[in-house]
């Protein structure tokens, strides 16, 4: 009996399939508190508006770790990641937003996948002006993205992705809104 028990776990192992992808992408993204934009002029002091400046420089990373359920169906935990940068006159504010949650990754084609998630997502913001309060909170995060997979086993995913975030600052009880797209290199591994 214990022969047999041994054999089915090696069987068991040797089925199990793991699905990992790491990586980062560039892009622009939009920060608002209570439904205002913020600009690099709120920064300063400066409030005449969001003009073409509502846009940011935008940076997403992040991490995936799952098991396919089948060749073309992958369930992932994952990890993200998303910073926007405001800079004027020596002043800067970093809108970090972080989330957390399961994926759905599909193939619908051998070498393209397409995926989405939901989680809980947090903000650690940091500022070096006194002009704009850069409040933290929690809420929920997304992120949806389309990608060429390079590999068969392992290889690199090149893509484009948008995320966002909406959380409930601690203090205030304002919303804060983050959205981005980005395009993103990740190495994957699959078996």
């Amino acid at each position: 009996m214990k022969k047999i028990i041994l054999l089915i776990m090696a069987i068991a192992f040797e089925s199990f399939a793991a699905y990992f992808d790491i990586g980062a992408g560039d892009g622009t993204g939009l920060i608002s508190v209570k439904g205002e934009d913020l600009s690099t002029g709120a920064l300063v002091g400066n409030n005449k508006g969001c003009d073409d400046d509502c846009l940011v420089p935008s940076i997403e990373y992040g991490a995936r770790i799952g098991t396919p359920l089948t060749q073309s169906l992958i369930i992932a935990g994952e990890f993200d990641g998303f910073s926007n940068l405001l800079v004027q006159d020596g002043k800067y504010a970093v809108f970090n937003s972080f989330m957390v949650g399961p994926s759905v990754i599909f193939y619908p084609a051998k070498h393209f996948q397409v995926s989405g998630s939901l989680g809980f997502a947090w903000t650690d913001n940091r500022t070096n002006s006194g002009a704009v309060d850069v409040e933290n909170g929690q809420g929920v995060g997304f992120s949806l993205s389309a990608a060429f997979d390079t590999g068969i086993n392992n290889g690199a995913l090149i893509g484009a992705k948008i995320y966002g975030t909406s959380v409930k600052l601690e203090d205030s009880d304002d919303i804060s809104a983050s959205v981005g797209a980005s395009i993103f290199v990740r190495f994957v591994h699959k078996k």
